[in-house]
């Protein structure tokens, strides 16, 4: 709708695409379809916004999460699963895309795709620069929260976490900001890492840290902390790190 903000919506599915994978069970096939066609629908609408973030993002996590998060159960399908998986993925593959693709060639979506890359470089690198410019002349503590589009003279924000809170709060209040990202990485890191750590929590905890690098990375054309979304995807991290910091973990077989 004309009311909602590309970014956010965009945000929004890629956070719902990584609360599938943390959910997914290979096992169960037709779930598993199901999840799939659900995941394809919201990689469809995170590439109407036209976010090149959240579409470089979201492909990172998912190339992610096939090789170093579902890998291991993928081997442990059965010969005959892998096949039957394979040629459904091949047979939706294969009718939706002849179905789509003369619609394709003509759509908005595709006009999308083709400028997804080259529009927005030249303003955005304009403001990463007043940004810099800013947080020179304030590097203690910046020109003040939410002070970037009023000093700046552009009128807009800097569409940047690192950018805005560098100009804006400077050292300190960087400092203090980007703090509890360290720490959530260093916390799924050592879930990760813990050899007696169960799969399951182990799988879990993959998705969550390829939800935290979607954040950080999103980070680089996004403000995190001037909307609500952002914010829901870090109580997710947080929360899921809180459940499990004093539980004791043994190695199950899936």
């Amino acid at each position: 709708g004309l009311e909602n903000n590309p970014n956010a919506l965009a945000i929004t599915m890629a956070i719902g695409i990584c609360c599938i994978l943390y959910k997914i069970n290979l096992k169960k096939q037709v779930y598993a379809i199901f999840a799939f066609l659900t995941i394809g629908m919201m990689f469809y609408a995170i590439v109407l916004t036209g976010s090149r973030k959240s579409l470089i993002g979201i492909l990172i996590v998912l190339f992610y999460w096939l090789f170093f998060v579902i890998n291991k159960e993928i081997k442990l399908l059965k010969t005959s699963d892998k096949i039957k998986s394979f040629f459904v993925v091949l047979l939706i593959i294969g009718i939706g895309g002849n179905i789509l693709y003369s619609y394709f060639e003509e759509s908005i979506l595709f006009w999308r795709l083709s400028v997804l890359f080259a529009e927005g470089q030249e303003s955005r690198e304009t403001m990463y620069l007043m940004a810099l410019e800013l947080f020179e002349q304030n590097p203690i503590i910046g020109v003040g929260l939410d002070n970037y589009r009023d000093v700046s003279g552009i009128n807009l924000y800097s569409h940047s976490t690192y950018a805005e809170a560098l100009s804006c709060t400077g050292v300190i209040g960087s400092l203090f900001y980007f703090t509890p990202y360290l720490t959530l990485l260093y916390k799924l890191f050592k879930i990760v890492n813990n050899k007696e750590t169960s799969y399951l929590l182990l799988k879990q905890a993959g998705v969550m840290l390829g939800l935290l690098i979607l954040l950080i990375f999103l980070a680089i054309g996004i403000i995190h902390f001037y909307e609500i979304t952002s914010s829901i995807a870090f109580g997710i991290i947080i929360a899921f790190c809180s459940l499990n910091k004093k539980k004791k973990y043994s190695n199950n077989r899936i």
